[in-house]
Protein backbone atom coordinates (compact mmCIF):
# COMPACT_ATOMS: atom_id res chain seq x y z
CA UNK A 1 0.00 0.00 0.00
CA UNK A 2 1.46 3.42 -0.95
CA UNK A 3 2.56 5.66 1.85
CA UNK A 4 0.64 8.74 2.91
CA UNK A 5 3.40 10.98 1.48
CA UNK A 6 3.06 9.37 -1.93
CA UNK A 7 -0.69 10.08 -1.94
CA UNK A 8 -0.02 13.68 -0.92
CA UNK A 9 2.47 14.10 -3.76
CA UNK A 10 0.09 12.54 -6.28
CA UNK A 11 -2.77 14.78 -5.09
CA UNK A 12 -0.52 17.83 -5.44
CA UNK A 13 0.53 16.88 -8.99
CA UNK A 14 -3.06 16.29 -10.06
CA UNK A 15 -4.11 19.63 -8.56
CA UNK A 16 -1.28 21.52 -10.25
CA UNK A 17 -1.94 19.79 -13.56
CA UNK A 18 -5.65 20.55 -13.58
CA UNK A 19 -5.06 24.12 -12.45
CA UNK A 20 -2.81 24.73 -15.43
CA UNK A 21 -5.21 23.09 -17.87
CA UNK A 22 -8.31 24.58 -16.26
CA UNK A 23 -7.12 28.17 -16.63
CA UNK A 24 -6.76 27.84 -20.39
CA UNK A 25 -2.99 27.45 -20.61
CA UNK A 26 -0.03 29.58 -19.70
CA UNK A 27 0.75 32.92 -21.30
CA UNK A 28 3.18 33.20 -24.18
CA UNK A 29 5.73 34.94 -21.96
CA UNK A 30 5.60 32.01 -19.53
CA UNK A 31 6.23 29.57 -22.38
CA UNK A 32 9.15 31.39 -24.07
CA UNK A 33 11.75 29.96 -21.67
CA UNK A 34 10.98 26.41 -22.77
CA UNK A 35 11.26 27.05 -26.49
CA UNK A 36 14.57 26.48 -28.25
CA UNK A 37 15.46 26.40 -31.93
CA UNK A 38 18.34 24.50 -33.49
CA UNK A 39 21.32 26.60 -34.56
CA UNK A 40 20.64 26.31 -38.26
CA UNK A 41 19.32 28.99 -40.54
CA UNK A 42 17.91 27.60 -43.76
CA UNK A 43 15.29 29.26 -45.88
CA UNK A 44 13.75 32.63 -45.23
CA UNK A 45 10.38 32.13 -43.53
CA UNK A 46 7.58 34.56 -42.68
CA UNK A 47 5.19 33.80 -39.81
CA UNK A 48 2.14 35.84 -38.82
CA UNK A 49 -0.39 35.79 -36.01
CA UNK A 50 -3.05 38.41 -35.31
CA UNK A 51 -1.25 41.17 -37.25
CA UNK A 52 2.19 40.41 -35.76
CA UNK A 53 4.64 39.27 -38.41
CA UNK A 54 8.29 38.19 -38.48
CA UNK A 55 10.56 37.11 -41.30
CA UNK A 56 13.68 35.17 -40.31
CA UNK A 57 16.09 32.60 -41.67
CA UNK A 58 14.76 29.50 -39.98
CA UNK A 59 15.25 25.82 -39.32
CA UNK A 60 11.86 24.79 -40.60
CA UNK A 61 9.97 27.78 -39.25
CA UNK A 62 11.31 27.78 -35.67
CA UNK A 63 13.20 31.10 -35.62
CA UNK A 64 10.37 32.98 -37.38
CA UNK A 65 7.74 31.49 -35.04
CA UNK A 66 9.90 32.35 -32.02
CA UNK A 67 10.28 35.96 -33.24
CA UNK A 68 6.48 36.30 -33.45
CA UNK A 69 6.11 34.86 -29.94
CA UNK A 70 8.70 37.32 -28.61
CA UNK A 71 6.86 40.25 -30.21
CA UNK A 72 3.51 39.07 -28.85
CA UNK A 73 5.02 38.79 -25.38
CA UNK A 74 6.61 42.25 -25.62
CA UNK A 75 3.29 43.76 -26.71
CA UNK A 76 1.47 42.26 -23.70
CA UNK A 77 -0.61 39.72 -25.60
CA UNK A 78 -2.71 37.47 -23.38
CA UNK A 79 -3.02 34.73 -25.99
CA UNK A 80 -1.94 31.26 -24.95
CA UNK A 81 0.66 29.26 -26.84
CA UNK A 82 -2.10 26.88 -27.91
CA UNK A 83 -4.13 29.74 -29.41
CA UNK A 84 -1.10 31.12 -31.23
CA UNK A 85 -0.10 27.69 -32.56
CA UNK A 86 -3.64 27.15 -33.85
CA UNK A 87 -3.80 30.52 -35.61
CA UNK A 88 -0.23 31.23 -36.75
CA UNK A 89 0.59 30.88 -40.42
CA UNK A 90 4.12 30.42 -41.73
CA UNK A 91 5.40 30.27 -45.28
CA UNK A 92 8.75 30.34 -47.02
CA UNK A 93 9.54 33.59 -48.82
CA UNK A 94 11.85 34.15 -51.72
CA UNK A 95 15.25 35.37 -50.70
CA UNK A 96 16.14 38.20 -53.11
CA UNK A 97 19.86 37.83 -52.29
CA UNK A 98 19.78 34.18 -53.41
CA UNK A 99 18.52 35.22 -56.86
CA UNK A 100 21.49 37.51 -57.52
CA UNK A 101 24.55 36.73 -59.67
Amino acid sequence: MPSRNLWSILAFLVTVGTATVGCGGRSICDELEGIACDDCYGELTRCEFDGVEATERSCGDCQARFAVLQELCASGSEATLEEVDAGMTCEPVEDAAADGP
